[in-house]
């Protein structure tokens, strides 16, 4: 087995992505949790998006070491995994904006003093 299957980290995380996904969805959250939830969710999509580009290191000796594999099934599984981290890498981006906007709002400045410590209402 390796070290990946014998360990409980990727299901105590699941656990707590799924904890955390609860709690927003059954208790509003204010400007400062909505900013940590977003701001939370652009960690874990680029931890996964780390963890995708290991995956694609690791994977072509993984799998070349089977009997008969001539590399194809590696070249398929590469390829779509280098999709999967673009995506990710995408939704780092995206989500980008969204913190920005928040940023603001959830955490004012002492130059926020003219719209009354609501941040930048624009």
């Amino acid at each position: 087995m390796s070290a990946l299957e014998e360990s409980v980290p990727v299901a105590e995380t699941r656990h707590l992505l799924d904890h955390a996904r609860d709690a927003v969805a059954t208790a509003t959250p204010g400007l400062n949790g909505l900013h940590t939830a977003v701001e939370g969710t652009h960690k874990v999509a680029a931890a996964l998006a780390a963890l995708v580009a290991t995956v694609i290191d690791a994977a072509p000796a993984a799998l070349t070491a089977r009997d008969g594999d001539d590399g194809h099934l590696a070249r398929e599984l590469v390829a779509d995994l280098r999709a999967t981290h673009g995506c990710l890498t995408t939704a780092c981006l995206l989500i980008g904006p969204a913190l920005d906007d928040l940023r603001g709002l959830a955490r004012p400045t002492a130059d926020d003093a003219s719209t009354g410590g609501r941040g930048d209402l624009s």
